[in-house]
């Protein structure tokens, strides 16, 4: 027996060294070394293939001065650890020595072709994608296309919707529970309590200079308007009140004095009328108005006067208007009475003036403190 081996591996050096080839089983090795099968086919019980060393994880790991590419099959994992040239030894199987200096597992097809996109499967170790400068889309038509942790995050895909807290979004970002933002400017509308909730911030339509209005008009026709009032006197317009947005630190109306109560603040107050005045000789209207601002001869409704005059025809067509504006920064409160009053640059007075509903109104509006 050892006569014969000795011949065989003289035969197989002196075949290297002529070809520097190696047949096993075979007269014309194809490579550097060719292993045939003794019987490629028929059912012979034989055992033909080729045996890689056998180690278990501690032999592998303790190995030193491994070339790459050297294969083992690591048969038991319950000796050494998974660590320094071992750290991808944990499981038996067939094993490669690479050109990062650790043996690598040899995949095989079947674990080669598992991936996320058609296999569960689970992280043994965190994971980072590097994308540098590509994009990452995902596309989808269900309703709950792309979750995390079944309700944590959840994309609709079909109706366009996020969700956060829920895993049925009926908006496009739909939140269950409480949101938490941090470092948001102190001067804003919105702003965030001691716990990152969203709450009022302290900027409000003042500090913004958003003028909120409040809007009065005349119900019922004034006829004989001014009659026996002299010139600098003024005559009560009872108006309505139509809308009032000047809010907490704006005006409060009292319909039954027709007076209005102004919060300190800065106003912009706008006084419109429609008139004629049928009388003999009038062909100038001049009106007044009083409005409301710093306290004159011990009176809050008449510091600050403007005076409105208008050219007209004589006669049944008399028609004249105007509008009064004044703007005024209020530091208290005060009491105002809607009237209007006779100017002193006119010839009109006594009967026929009509001060008519609806087109004489008063406007006023809040724009800051």
């Amino acid at each position: 027996m050892k006569k014969k081996s000795l011949t065989i591996l003289l035969f197989a050096i002196a075949t290297t060294c002529i070809q520097a080839q190696v047949g096993i089983n075979t007269a014309s090795p194809k490579s550097t070394l060719d292993v045939a099968a003794k019987n490629a086919t028929g059912a012979t019980t034989n055992v033909d293939g080729l045996l890689i060393p056998r180690v278990d994880r501690q032999r592998a790991q303790s190995m030193t001065g491994v070339p790459a590419s050297t294969l083992i099959y690591v048969n038991s994992i319950t000796t050494g650890a998974a660590a320094g040239t071992a750290i991808n030894i944990d499981a038996p199987g067939y094993y490669y020595f690479d050109e990062t200096n650790v043996w690598t597992k040899l995949k095989t097809s079947a674990a080669a072709d598992i991936n996320i996109y058609k296999d569960n499967g689970t992280l043994t170790s965190n994971r980072t994608v590097s994308q540098v400068d590509k994009t990452l889309a995902f596309t989808g038509t269900a309703t709950n296309a792309f979750s995390v942790d079944g309700n944590t995050l959840s994309v609709d895909a079909a109706n366009n919707r996020v969700g956060i807290g829920t895993a049925q979004p009926t908006s496009q970002l739909h939140t269950t529970g409480t949101v938490r933002f941090e470092n948001y400017p102190d001067y804003s509308l919105l702003a965030t309590n001691a716990n990152g909730e969203l709450i009022e911030g302290n900027v409000n339509f003042d500090d913004l200079g958003i003028p909120r209005p409040a809007v009065f008009e005349l119900s019922t026709n004034i006829t004989n308007f001014l009659n026996g009032v002299p010139e600098g006197g003024k005559q009560n317009v009872p108006m309505a009140l139509v809308a009032n947005y000047t809010g907490a630190n704006g005006i409060t109306f009292n319909a039954s004095t027709n007076q209005i109560t102004y919060q300190p603040g800065l106003y912009q107050i706008s006084f419109v009328y429609e008139a004629k005045h049928d009388s003999p000789g009038c062909t100038i209207s001049s009106h007044i108005v009083d409005f409301p601002g710093v306290v004159f001869n011990g009176l809050d409704d008449n510091p600050g006067r403007v005076h409105s005059t208008a050219a007209h025809i004589e006669g049944i067509n008399s028609y004249y208007g105007g509008t009064v504006t004044y703007t005024v920064k209020l530091t208290t409160p005060k009491v105002w009475r809607i009237a209007l009053g006779r100017g002193a640059s006119g010839n009109c007075t006594g009967t026929g003036n009509t001060l008519f509903k609806k087109s004489t109104q008063l406007s006023i509006l809040r724009i800051g403190n």
